[in-house]
């Protein structure tokens, strides 16, 4: 095609105007980060190219199953307005995750516009807006003109305007987030430095009152007399609490610090303010101590400044002594003072010991004091470590189950914490609740626990029922051996006592997970079993049931009735001489050992 006398003519120019519109785009998108201008930009220069009348560019959250108009043009403004993702042009494309044309608008399932807008509107071609794999938006461009129609070329074009629009479009999104950190951080440091100013002033001022005290008490002859002595204690006692707040707010106000930084921190304020010798030690795992997360940093700096302050008030301790000690899984923490200590019979009677020991229990760690009097205190602290390179190991999804709330949180709170590899993808308080998480999570194991044994069996043999190849691990109550014994013959591959510590009730959740049962100890029956009378098929049923099988279970992999699979279980105890199923299961346990 050549230049006859009025410009280039036919594809040529259809192509240059294309090419044209794409730099005047990239062009404008140079240091232009406010989405309103660089969309308006991009929709512009689109509905001129594509001889249309109207669009809108609007940013998508799937996660919320939502839109937002950010800009529109030609038609009612409805911009910064959000819609479901259930309707409208842009529903239809994300629905569709490709570009979407239609010849009317009216074809539009669910449209929004107003009726004023929709009448006049003729053909509607929308396309996404991808970034990095997700659709962040959608472009869509309306025609009033009655004859138009949009095809396979057309969304050609238009998916070059939606690259741009694209980038536009997570260039402002990330520049506000940068905007916003800023923001954050400049106020974030003008709170600390504040703070900072509050705790040396508090210092500076109660330090003063408090060698004033002593003052008094060395011009009385060295000693404080019964009106300066509780004074002493209550300035003392007053610059302790309010310097323990101050550091509180300062944590919250800057930026997260590794945990060996904040005890530093608290140990050089135990030295200013009680004039006690400090020191740290640190063993173990450095980087595992540093992954730790604000939150998790919070509640062991909550617990330990609990025990300083103890140690301030009441050991009159020289020194004291913390040895940090992070391992994968577990993180532990030694606080040693030379104070005057205490008897076991004094412990738990102080209200400071008892808040450790229950936010510990919280906190799904362990406390142990250890203090003889005259010889100072030994605190050892043991924190789940759910932040360290432990947690990125695989995870075993397990539901909890239980008719009381209180009780699967404490299940749940209790395993996921002694066992890093337990991650809890349901609570139920209802069995069918659990059916149908088992359906949606498919979880390894199943812990049930009731307060009514016979709705503890009843939940177990439901549940087994419904996923006869799901573990399922029962809670019952503490020397019920028969309980034990009827929940594992409806369905359960193992069982721990309401009695069990953390460390047993994880290990038959784990246990089961992998495909073994773990069951209490049994009372033994005095004689020893005699299997030699059993049929074949007796042995065959003997040795799924030792594997912890439930009945369903066994009649599926014998390809018999569950009525005849009851049948041989009855044969087997009646032969062997055993009560139940759950004392077969242990003496083969016990004999394998």
């Amino acid at each position: 095609m050549t230049d006859d006398g009025q410009g280039v003519r036919g594809p040529l120019a259809a192509l240059i105007a294309k090419v044209t519109a794409l730099n005047e785009i990239a062009d404008d998108l140079v240091g232009e980060f406010e989405p309103s201008v660089a969309l308006a930009s991009i929709l512009t220069r689109c509905i001129d190219l594509m001889q249309c009348d109207a669009g809108s560019v609007s940013s998508v959250d799937e996660a919320a199953a939502t839109y937002r108009k950010e800009v529109d043009i030609g038609i009612r403004c409805l911009s910064g307005h959000v819609f479901s993702l259930d309707e409208g042009m842009t529903g239809e494309v994300v629905r569709r995750r490709c570009a979407v044309w239609f010849d009317r608008y009216d074809e539009v399932a669910g449209g929004h516009l107003d009726p004023a807008d929709r009448d006049g509107l003729g053909a509607t071609i929308g396309t996404p807006l991808e970034w990095r794999g997700r659709i962040v938006g959608a472009l869509v461009l309306f025609s009033r003109d009655p004859d138009r129609r949009f095809g396979a070329e057309d969304a050609q074009l238009l998916a070059m305007f939606a690259r741009h629009a694209a980038v536009a479009l997570a260039n402002a999104t990330m520049y506000s987030a940068i905007e916003a950190h800023t923001r954050d951080r400049a106020a974030a440091a003008e709170r600390h430095l504040l703070l900072r100013e509050l705790e040396e002033l508090m210092t500076h001022t109660f330090g003063n009152a408090l060698r004033q005290i002593d003052s008094a008490a060395n011009d009385a002859g060295g000693t404080l007399d019964g009106r300066l002595a509780p004074i002493r204690t209550a300035v003392e006692c007053a610059l302790s609490d309010m310097a323990a707040k101050v550091r509180e707010l300062a944590v919250m106000a800057e930026d997260p610090k590794d945990l060996e930084t904040l005890l530093r921190a608290e140990l050089a304020t135990l030295e200013s303010v009680r004039s006690i010798g400090t020191d740290l030690v640190l063993t173990g795992e450095p980087d595992s101590a540093r992954s730790l997360s604000q939150s998790a940093m919070r509640d062991v700096l909550r617990v330990v400044r609990e025990i300083f302050d103890n140690i301030g008030r009441h050991a009159a301790a020289r020194t004291v002594r913390v040895l940090l000690a992070c391992d994968y899984g577990v993180l532990r923490v030694v606080i040693q003072d030379d104070g005057r200590g205490f008897s076991p019979s004094e412990f738990p009677s102080g209200a400071g010991q008892a808040r450790i020991v229950n936010w510990m229990r919280e906190l799904g760690g362990d406390v142990v004091f250890e203090s003889e009097p005259q010889w100072g205190t030994t605190v050892r602290l043991r924190f789940p470590q759910r932040d360290g390179p432990a947690a990125h190991l695989a995870r075993v999804p397990i539901v909890v189950a239980a008719p009381r709330k209180i009780t699967t949180a404490g299940l749940s709170r209790l395993l996921g914490w002694q066992e890093p590899s337990l991650a809890v993808v349901g609570e139920c308080q209802a069995v069918e609740d659990v059916i149908g998480a088992m359906f949606r999570s498919a979880p390894a194991v199943t812990v049930i626990g009731h307060d009514d044994p016979q709705l503890l069996v009843a939940w177990v043999r439901r549940v087994a029922e419904e996923h006869p190849r799901r573990s399922i691990v029962a809670v019952c109550p503490s020397d019920d051996y028969d309980l034990v014994s009827e929940t594992v013959l409806a369905g359960a591959v193992g069982c721990f006592l309401d009695t069990a510590d953390a460390s047993t009730a994880a290990s038959v959740v784990v246990a089961a997970a992998h495909g073994h049962s773990v069951l209490p100890a049994f009372r033994p029956v005095g004689r020893k079993a005699d299997f030699s009378v059993l049929t074949g098929r007796e042995r065959e049923v003997r040795q799924l049931l030792e594997r912890g099988l439930a009945n369903k279970a066994i009649a599926e992999d014998l390809v018999i009735s569950v009525k005849t699979v009851e049948k041989h279980v009855g044969a087997i105890l009646r032969k062997a001489g055993l009560r139940s199923r759950h004392e077969l299961i242990a003496r083969t346990r016990s004999i394998s050992r």
